[in-house]
């Protein structure tokens, strides 16, 4: 098993546990290079793995920052997801109520989204009463 296979690995492990929240770039880092070493080996497999759709990049709602997340096998490329800027949790819509969102901004606003980058920002349910997940 080569390093390069090793670190994938140990960022596909660290992504799968972060589940819906996500990781940020310096998230990541800090958790898989302490040191410091091997930083350019994990912005090459976060390129890799996100090509080859087995992570998502997505806009972590904060400036230029951006947060990874594992989908595996889950078909993201066909709906939308939320992002909660309380907790940071991310959620996806099923394929049903995307589809109807996107044909009624369509419609009613002349405007496609691309579901594969479409990502909308508000509070949970849990947030919006004031608790954190």
């Amino acid at each position: 098993m080569t390093y390069d296979t090793k670190r994938e690995e140990a960022l596909l492990s660290l992504l799968r546990k972060s589940g819906e929240q996500g990781l940020t770039l310096q998230d990541i880092c800090e958790r898989l290079t302490p040191d410091g070493k091997g930083k350019s080996t994990i912005f090459r497999l976060l390129a890799a793995l996100t090509e080859r759709g087995e992570i998502r990049k997505l806009p972590s709602g904060q400036g230029r920052r951006f947060i990874y997340q594992y989908t595996g096998s889950e078909a993201c490329h066909r709906h939308l997801h939320l992002k909660c800027v309380g907790c940071g949790r991310f959620i996806h819509l099923t394929d049903k109520l995307s589809a109807l969102l996107c044909d009624a901004l369509s419609r009613e606003g002349h405007f496609t989204l691309d579901g594969e980058r479409s990502l909308l920002f508000g509070r949970c349910e849990c947030c919006r009463g004031g608790e954190r997940v």
